[in-house]
């Protein structure tokens, strides 16, 4: 549960991938949780201990992967090692070094139609049983070891269906969040950056010292209000879309892509040299004005964009703003289709 949600559920990404820091991370997190466990185990005859601590590895096998199961039944048998070296101590290490190399043959050759629940289940009595076997062997009391594994099982099943249903809660509210967040910040109808994460990459390129070079390329559809009043407004839309589409090809980066008007769009586009910045545009002008853009009922219309450009080697970001914009009126002034672009 520590690994889960120190590692899984805090960070805010979305397609969310471990990296080998995240990993060792997990590793510690779920040793640190074993040990606790351990410290509340229940002591029996022969030096034996009874404990919770194999739901740990079950829920890391069960929402990691098999890869942790090795060296995290390894790494709890030492810990189990700390509180006594005996017959007792050593035998559980052993058990559970064994079930931590048959958990991911298992996890990887169940047949697909069986539950998770089930699956969770099953890693449960595999412990249990191998523990009981343990018992048995250390008392010879045949109706002790199946009395005190059975309440084992009992109990661990309990909690392990219990701890599912709250971390796949829990996952499924994260996920909705996550999902609530991203939408926030997007366009509902090109996907694209809305002006409110235009503004908070504004602010974050000024703090960022590694950014020796800004650019506003700010472009806006020529007559797109002639073609929303002769095609439709829907048709309107394909357009829009059809031109986000464009850009994100062309853009270098796909995040600093900003809707932030009815047809107007901003790039933010950073250490790319002025003859850079002027190939960049007049690419995306030449690849609009060559492109026609699909309608509906087979029908099509030539769109050509407006561009204003604008870079800046220092840091005043809203006089970048104000020469962009300005430098796009300018294209419109000129006859539209054009790039008209200044540095600073």
């Amino acid at each position: 549960m520590m690994s889960y949600l120190g590692i899984k559920l805090i960070p805010n990404e979305r397609n969310f991938i471990l990296n080998k820091q995240q990993k060792i991370s997990i590793f510690l997190f779920a040793g640190l949780t074993s040990f606790i466990v351990m410290s509340f185990s229940v002591n029996l005859p022969e030096n034996m201990k009874v404990d919770l601590r194999h739901i740990i590895i079950i829920f890391l096998v069960h929402y990691f992967g098999p890869a942790f199961s090795i060296p995290i039944t390894i790494f709890v048998s030492i810990l189990r090692l700390y509180w006594g070296v005996n017959q007792a101590s050593v035998l559980s290490a052993t058990a559970y070094i064994l079930i931590g190399i048959v958990l991911p043959i298992l996890y990887n050759y169940l047949p697909t139609f069986i539950n998770k629940y089930i699956t969770l289940l099953l890693f449960n009595t595999i412990f249990v049983i191998t523990s009981g076997f343990n018992a048995y062997y250390l008392t010879g009391n045949i109706l002790f070891s199946l009395n005190t594994f059975f309440l084992l099982w009992l109990v661990s099943t309990i909690v392990i269906v219990l701890e599912k249903l709250f971390v796949d809660d829990m996952i499924r509210s994260r996920q909705m969040y996550l999902s609530e967040k991203e939408y926030a910040k997007r366009d509902y109808l090109t996907g694209l950056l809305n002006m409110r994460e235009f503004n908070k990459q504004w602010q974050l390129i000024q703090k960022n010292k590694n950014y020796y070079n800004t650019a506003f390329l700010m472009l806006d559809i020529d007559h797109f209000k002639l073609i929303n009043d002769t095609y439709g407004h829907p048709n309107g839309n394909l357009v829009l879309q059809q031109l986000a589409m464009i850009l994100r090809i062309n853009a270098p980066d796909t995040e600093q892509i900003y809707r932030i008007g009815g047809e107007e769009f901003c790039l933010i586009i950073t250490n790319y040299t002025v003859s850079e910045l002027n190939n960049l545009a007049e690419k995306i002008r030449s690849d609009v004005a060559l492109k026609p853009f699909k309608l509906e009922e087979d029908n099509s219309v030539d769109v050509t964009v407006s561009i204003g450009l604008a870079s800046t080697g220092n840091k005043d970001l809203k006089k970048l703003y104000r020469l962009a914009d300005r430098c796009l009126y300018q294209a419109k002034d000129q006859g539209r289709n054009k790039v008209v672009a200044t540095s600073t």
